[in-house]
């Protein structure tokens, strides 16, 4: 009787645990993939709400025909941004961004811009201050990112998206 060639019991156990490592090496990097992402399009929110601020106020945006606008705030909360249009009379909230909730913002302030020229005021105890740096974290703290408003470019820098 002639044995035919066939994989031993020892050899598909090896073949099937160097599958089962990479799936799982796999999976944990296309978790971090995800998470990468999720960071990336949260801070790509807040530069987009910060950039609307300053296109707003250099283009005397109006809420109303009727009443003009007298200057912008950008709020900057633990876990959102509100931007809103304040009149004479009038207030109104143009956009506001929720992160998600393993997001947060360090550094809570209020920005104000007023047209016609996209002046930025930063409230703060420090009244010589150029600069308004504030930071976007996740809970683990394995992602942040610094974002930087000068006061007088008004273009929000990030560091390295």
């Amino acid at each position: 009787m002639k044995s035919t060639p066939a994989f031993t019991m020892i050899e598909l156990l090896i073949a099937i645990t160097i599958i089962a490592v990479l799936s799982i090496a796999i999976a944990l990097n296309f978790g971090r993939g995800a998470l990468n992402a999720r960071f990336d399009d949260q801070v790509q929110k807040i530069v987009h709400i910060i950039e609307q601020a300053r296109s707003y106020s250099l283009n005397n945006y109006l809420v109303e025909d009727s009443e003009p606008t007298e200057y912008y705030v950008l709020t900057v909360d633990t876990n959102r941004m509100i931007l809103e249009a304040h009149g004479a009379t009038l207030t109104s909230t143009l956009e506001e961004v929720e992160l998600a909730d393993e997001f947060t913002i360090s550094d809570a302030q209020t920005i104000y811009y007023v047209p016609p020229y996209g002046e930025i005021y930063i409230e703060s105890e420090d009244s010589g201050i150029t600069e308004f740096t504030f930071s976007v974290e996740d809970s683990s703290a394995a992602h942040s990112e610094t974002i930087s408003i000068n006061v007088y470019g008004g273009y929000p820098e990030v560091e390295d998206l």
